[in-house]
């Protein structure tokens, strides 16, 4: 955890190329960019967490992360972090959620996917750390860099 970075999400870009959704993470004290490709329930899922006019117009019955929210919840427990801690030679692909005990308790560290891991975390307001070894190995890239579209609702469901 020492020299891991914390980054948050700051959009959804949608890579027509590919017909991938993207998110956006951008560092906290920094100016760092990087995306990582998501399904679509997940790119809708995460949107629903940040635009509560979206979640209005789209989301009207609970998804996935908001079922995970309540079990955590139900289950006495709390996020305490998403960790991405996973990369392949070109793909991010680990992440680790550290939750722990309302009553207080030792961490329990949890494997997930990237895309699950920021999803909660974003829901419950958890920050994003990207380990070290990882932000060494990404592309990073300004947002005026990227190269993709902002997201549109209906790019994440199926005609």
């Amino acid at each position: 955890m020492a020299g891991d970075s914390e980054f948050k999400v700051v959009g959804l870009r949608f890579y027509d190329e590919s017909g991938s959704p993207l998110i956006v993470l951008q560092e906290v004290r920094g100016t760092r960019t990087f995306v990582l490709a998501v399904s679509k329930a997940t790119a809708h899922s995460t949107l629903a967490a940040l635009n509560p006019e979206y979640r209005r117009a789209y989301a009207s019955a609970p998804l996935e992360h908001d079922l995970a929210e309540a079990l955590a919840e139900a289950g006495g427990v709390r996020v305490e972090r998403a960790i991405i801690d996973g990369m392949t030679e070109e793909r991010v692909v680990g992440a680790t959620l550290e939750v722990r005990p309302r009553e207080g308790g030792e961490i329990v560290r949890l494997d997930a996917r990237p895309s699950d891991a920021i999803a909660l975390a974003v829901r419950v307001g958890a920050p994003i750390l990207v380990a070290s070894d990882v932000v060494a190995r990404l592309r990073f890239r300004t947002l005026e860099e990227l190269p993709f579209r902002e997201i549109e609702p209906e790019d994440l469901f199926d005609s």
